[in-house]
């Protein structure tokens, strides 16, 4: 409740992506911030900045597996709309992130509606997973032992017919993937006891799925890791008023 209705946040997040078909094995790396705060007029607003690219050299075969852009998503909540951009000019050398819109290949403002069934899931707003006891169960509840004032608790689905269909289709969407299948998907949240708020969220998941290469439909097996960690929450933080 407090990452989805508090006063905002920002994070910082990093997904490893290990995609393996025909023997050819590639590593998509996406990193990249969100962030949930007002803008210069009071509105609440969240902005979403992901960077795509790729580990070592990329054989012509695996190329359907992979994506090197930029795609950013500015969410307006007190109008409902999104700017969404993509565009090859950005650099994430060294963390220090930005990008160039001057020549994206998309700039364009959606509803809220209309960019979440484009897009499938929009960071800044709801947690793309039901965490329920119907679906889940509780793998692990302990502190952590770097530190006393965290705990960990994880999740593993069980149901995997009790996920949404936007984020079924999100890691296809993402390129040129298709059928995804799940095998195991479990979240872990790192809790501060003093206030309950997420210090991190970690999720793994095992899936399979079909890229179309050269003219061909190939089997993929993908492991994806993912970790966002916050460096604030329930903080209103000052958001800039577009992309």
């Amino acid at each position: 409740d407090i990452l989805n209705n508090g006063e905002g946040y920002t994070s910082t997040f990093t997904s490893t992506i290990s995609n393996t078909a025909a023997g050819v094995s590639v590593t998509q790396i996406v990193e990249g911030r969100v962030n949930s705060g007002v803008n210069s007029r009071g509105e609440r607003v969240s902005v979403e900045e992901n960077y795509y690219h790729t580990v070592g050299e990329v054989p012509s075969m695996a190329s359907g597996m992979v994506a090197n852009y930029f795609k950013g998503f500015y969410v307006n909540k007190a109008n409902k709309t999104v700017q969404a951009a993509i565009t090859n000019k950005y650099s994430y050398a060294q963390k220090q992130y930005s990008y160039d819109l001057s020549a994206a290949s998309e700039n364009k403002t959606y509803t809220i509606n209309q960019a979440v069934e484009k897009y499938k899931i929009l960071q800044g707003l709801d947690f793309p997973i039901a965490i329920t006891e119907k679906n889940s169960s509780n793998s692990s509840n302990k502190p952590d032992k770097n530190n006393k004032n965290y705990q960990i608790i994880s999740f593993r689905i069980e149901d995997f017919t009790s996920l949404s269909q936007e984020f079924l289709d999100f890691f296809g969407s993402t390129g040129a993937m298709t059928g995804i299948e799940y095998r195991s998907l479990t979240v872990e949240f790192k809790i501060n006891k003093k206030n309950g708020y997420i210090v991190s969220i970690t999720r793994n998941e095992a899936l399979h799925a079909t890229a179309h290469a050269m003219g061909l439909d190939v089997g993929v097996d993908s492991v994806v890791s993912t970790t966002q960690n916050f460096s604030s929450m329930n903080k209103a933080a000052l958001l800039k008023d577009s992309l």
